[in-house]
C-alpha cells in the first residue's frame, strides 16, 4: 500500500499539459525503461533458483494422537472397502479420501468446497493449535494477527461456498483511503473504480470463521488434525500416497488425493519435487505493529496512511472491535527505527516524523512498540511448471505454494481463493475426474500465478532510486497522462487494474504491454512531427535570410 500511495501522490504534482520538450525527454526515458522492464520481468538462471526438497526437522510439531488414531482407523476402513471394490466417496469419480496439508484460509476453503460437492473422508492437517472462535474478544488484541482485505476475487468464492455472511459478520468494509503527508497535508480518496468493497479481517480470524463453518455444517465429511505436521510423502504400493505425520510415535495416513495448501515454504511442493522460482530481494521491507485509536467522529471505513520521503510509512486498517491495527513499514537497514528500544525514544520518533498521528496513539503503545518484534515480509516466488501430478496418486498445489507476493496490494489470499474457485470449476466440468480436472487446472492457473508474481514484483521498487523511477514511477505517470487524455484507448495503471476482479492477471499484463507500445508509438510520432516542423522552420529561416 505504501508504494501505491507514493505513486498516487506523484500524480498530484503532474502538470496539466506537456511541452514538446518534455515529451522528447520522456520518450527516451520510456524506451530505456521498457528495455529494462523486459529484462527485469523474466527470471534468468542468474536471479531465479529452484527451491530444494530437503525438509528441516524444525518444521515438526506434536499432533493430537487421539484424532490421528481415528484417522488411522478411517484409513484402514478405506483400504478394506477399497479391497472389496466399494466406493466410499459421495459420487462416482470422487476419490475415497483426501488429505489437505495446511489449515489456513485456502486449505479450509478447499475442504468446504469439496464437501459441498459431496466429497467425504476429507482430512485437513494443521501444524498449529486451534484458533479462538471468530467471536472471541481476543481478536481485539493488535498482536493477535495482521489485517488483510478480501476484495472481489476473494468474495466471489466465499459466496460460492456460502461463507460470505460469516465474513460480513466478522469484518469491516474499507471504502477509501485517508493520507497524511509532509507538512500536515491530508488527502481523502473514496474508491469508485472497484468492482467490490473490500472487507478487512484479521488473517487468522478468517481461518477461524472457515473452521467454524466446517464444524457447523460438515463435521461428518471433514476432520481437522491440529498440532500436526506432515513429515514425509511417498507412494504406496497400492497407487495411493502415504502421508507421514509427526507424533510421539510415527503415524501415517493413506490417501487417494493430496492438496498442498501449506504456504510459500510448501512441504508438499518441495517434498514431491515440484519446482518453484524464487526472486532475490531488491527492495526489502520489515514492519512492527503500532495500533491507532480513532475518535468516534472519524470514519472507520478508511485505510489510514502516513508516509515519509525516507521510505518509512504507517498503514492502519480497521477491525470490528473499533481499533485500527497499524504497521510501521521500514527498511531493515534503517537504524533509527531499529534502535527504538524505549518508550521515550519511540514517542520522540513518532512526534518528529508522524506528528499527525500522535493524537491517535495511546500512551502505553510506545512502550509496547519498543518491545514488539520486527516481522519480515514474504519474498516473491511462483511454481514453475505443472501445478499438479496424477501419478502415482493425484496431487495439486494452490495458494502461496504457487504464487507468493508481498501484501502491498491485497492479492495474496484473494488469489488463493481464486485458485480454489478455478479448481471447483475444473472439477465441475470434468465430473470430479481428477486425471482430467487437474491438468485443466494447471492450464488455467499456472499462467495466472506467474503473471500475478511478475506484476506484483514490478511494483516493488524504491521510487527514490533511478531504476525505481524508470521502472515504477515513470510508467505510472505515463499511464495517468494517457488514460486521462484518451481513456478509451489507454487503460489506467496496473495497480488499479488489479483491483478489478473481472480481469485476469495475464490479461492485465498483456494490456499494459500493448499500452506501452502505443505510448511509445504515439510519442515517437509527436517527436517526429515536432522535429520536422523545427527543420522546416530552420530551412525557411535560412532561405529568407539568404
Amino acid at each position: 500500500m505504501k508504494l501505491g500511495v507514493m505513486a498516487s501522490a506523484l500524480f498530484g504534482y503532474l502538470p496539466s499539459t506537456m511541452t514538446f520538450t518534455l515529451v522528447a525527454v520522456i520518450i527516451l526515458l520510456l524506451l530505456s525503461a521498457a528495455a529494462a522492464a523486459f529484462v527485469a520481468s523474466s527470471p534468468s538462471a542468474g536471479n531465479g533458483m529452484l527451491f530444494g526438497s530437503n525438509v528441516g526437522a524444525n518444521r515438526r510439531r506434536a499432533c493430537d494422537s487421539s484424532l490421528l488414531h481415528r484417522l488411522q482407523l478411517r484409513a484402514a476402513q478405506v483400504r478394506a472397502h477399497a479391497n472389496e471394490g466399494e466406493e466410499l466417496s459421495g459420487a462416482p469419480g470422487q476419490p475415497p479420501s483426501t488429505v489437505i496439508v495446511g489449515g489456513g484460509p485456502a486449505g479450509y476453503a478447499t475442504a468446504i468446497m469439496l464437501a459441498r460437492r459431496g466429497w467425504a473422508n476429507i482430512t485437513v492437517l494443521e501444524r498449529r493449535p486451534p484458533l479462538p472462535p471468530p467471536n472471541s474478544d481476543s481478536w481485539g488484541d493488535p498482536d493477535r494477527s495482521y489485517n488483510m482485505g478480501i476484495n472481489g476475487r476473494g468474495q466471489r468464492l466465499l459466496k460460492d461456498i456460502q461463507c460470505i455472511d460469516r465474513l460480513y459478520r466478522y469484518s469491516v468494509p474499507v471504502r477509501g483511503r485517508f493520507t497524511w503527508s509532509e507538512g500536515n497535508k491530508t488527502a481523502l480518496r473514496i474508491f469508485t473504480d472497484r468492482t467490490a468493497t473490500s472487507r478487512i479481517i484479521q488473517r487468522d480470524r478468517l481461518a477461524s470463521l472457515l473452521y467454524e463453518e466446517i464444524t457447523d455444517k460438515y463435521p461428518q465429511q471433514i476432520q481437522v488434525a491440529f498440532n500436526t505436521t506432515c513429515t514425509n510423502l511417498e507412494a504406496a504400493n497400492d497407487g495411493r500416497l502415504l502421508v507421514q505425520v509427526n507424533n510421539s510415535t510415527a503415524t501415517h495416513i493413506h490417501t487417494h488425493f493430496v492438496v498442498g495448501a501449506d504456504g510459500a515454504r510448501s512441504f508438499v511442493r518441495d517434498g514431491l519435487g515440484f519446482s518453484a522460482v524464487r526472486f532475490p530481494e531488491s527492495n526489502t521491507r520489515v514492519y512492527k505493529i503500532m495500533p491507532l485509536k480513532l475518535p468516534k467522529d472519524m470514519r472507520m471505513d478508511l485505510d489510514y496512511i502516513a508516509g515519509r520521503p525516507d521510505g518509512v510509512a504507517l498503514d492502519a486498517l480497521p477491525t470490528p472491535e473499533g481499533n485500527m491495527i497499524g504497521v510501521v513499514l521500514f527498511r531493515p537497514e534503517d537504524t533509527q527505527v531499529a534502535s527504538l528500544n524505549t518508550a521515550e525514544s519511540v514517542r520522540r520518533y513518532v512526534r518528529e516524523r508522524f506528528a499527525a498521528v500522535v493524537p491517535y496513539i495511546e500512551e502505553e503503545q510506545y512502550a509496547l512498540f519498543a518491545k514488539r518484534k520486527t516481522c519480515s515480509l514474504p519474498s516473491f516466488s511462483y511454481a514453475a511448471g505443472p501445478l499438479h501430478r496424477t501419478d502415482p496418486a493425484p496431487v495439486v498445489l494452490l495458494g502461496d505454494a504457487i504464487h507468493c507476493v508481498k501484501p502491498y496490494f491485497g492479492q495474496g489470499v484473494n488469489s488463493a481463493f481464486e485458485d480454489v474457485e478455478v479448481l471447483q470449476r475444473c472439477l465441475q466440468e470434468c465430473g470430479d475426474d481428477l486425471r482430467r480436472a487437474l491438468p485443466l487446472y494447471t492450464k488455467r492457473r499456472a499462467p495466472q500465478a506467474k503473471a500475478l508474481v511478475e506484476l506484483s514484483r514490478s511494483f516493488d521498487k524504491d521510487p527514490r532510486s533511478p531504476s525505481g523511477f524508470l521502472l515504477f514511477v515513470l510508467p505510472l505517470i505515463l499511464d495517468g497522462i494517457f488514460h486521462n487524455l484518451m481513456p478509451r484507448l489507454f487503460a489506467t495503471n496496473p495497480i488499479a487494474l488489479m483491483q478489478n476482479d473481472d480481469l485476469t492477471f495475464t490479461g492485465i499484463r498483456r494490456r499494459k504491454r500493448l499500452d506501452r507500445l502505443g505510448q511509445v508509438a504515439l510519442m515517437a510520432a509527436v517527436v517526429t512531427a515536432v522535429g520536422r516542423t523545427i527543420t522546416l522552420g530552420l530551412k525557411t529561416l535560412l532561405f529568407m535570410t539568404a
